[in-house]
């Protein structure tokens, strides 16, 4: 976030400096405030919202060949809960997950026995099953640099965003199970939370057109947001003991998988 934070700075006085240097020719600066959402065109990945909304500040400078501009700002799409799949998550061949509802045909009859005995605590002998509930979101400082070749009041516009595309995971889970020790049968208990972050510089291509009047403007464009999502694994049970839990040597990296989603923008302007 930090990298982010700095890079988008630094970009923009480098940008207005080069427009400083250029300013002896026939040109004029211009600055403003931006105000966006927009909507993705293809179907949802990662439970994140089809919709994202941000703000930026925006300075740039006119020639004769058309408009260069910079802009600095932040982009938020949000996610929904949901719960992960639990089928999808991995276990040794003689444990096994206990799911809300049903018991699975290979639990042993004097594990059954032990639920209903008094040695697992009572509390637990209604409500032993398992839940993975997670929640996404996309955000962060971006960098925008752009063209725009202007038609009276409608301009034609290209440019990249850099940043913007930090991704986090929060999850907090409770696992029950079974399995096999030795010659024992045990049922474990497993809890763990926390939040996975994947923090990048993406870089996302944009096209479109503005429309523009004295004091205000408006920009509709396509934009393809460019990140990495980032899918938390834990192996539940691998802690010791009956009511063992949280994270492990045995957990392996997250899984990671890069996304490039096509949006159409709006924006809203108004010159300073």
């Amino acid at each position: 976030m930090k990298a982010c934070k700095y890079f988008c700075i630094g970009a923009t006085l480098a940008l207005l400096g080069a427009f400083v240097q250029v300013g002896a020719q026939e040109t004029f600066f211009f600055s403003g405030v931006k105000v966006r959402g927009g909507v993705q065109l293809a179907s949802r990945e990662d439970n994140l919202s089809s919709v994202f909304m941000g703000f930026g500040l925006e300075a740039g400078c006119a020639f004769r060949f058309g408009r260069l501009s910079g802009e600095a700002g932040f982009s938020y799409k949000p996610g929904n809960q949901y719960l992960r799949d639990l089928s999808l998550m991995p276990n040794p061949d003689d444990w096994i997950i206990i799911y809300p509802g049903y018991w699975p045909d290979r639990v042993p009859n004097e594990v059954i026995d032990i639920i209903n005995s008094s040695y697992w605590p009572k509390e637990k002998k209604t409500d032993l099953s398992s839940v993975d509930s997670r929640k996404n979101q996309l955000d962060g400082l971006y960098f925008r640099a752009a063209y725009e070749k202007p038609f009276q009041h409608i301009g034609l516009r290209v440019g990249v965003q850099v940043g913007g595309s930090d991704f986090r995971q929060e999850y907090i889970a409770d696992i029950s199970g079974w399995r096999k020790l030795g010659n024992d049968n045990q049922i474990f208990n497993d809890t763990y939370n926390g939040i996975h972050n994947k923090n990048q510089l993406s870089i996302s291509p944009f096209g479109g057109i503005s429309i523009s009047s004295e004091n205000y403007f408006l920009e509709i464009q396509l934009i393809g947001v460019s990140y990495t999502m980032v899918d938390y694994i834990h192996v539940p049970g691998t802690e010791p003991g009956k009511h063992g839990g949280g994270h492990t040597l045995f957990d392996p990296p997250p899984n990671k998988y890069k996304r490039f989603v096509p949006h159409i923008e709006f924006t809203l302007g108004f010159r300073l």
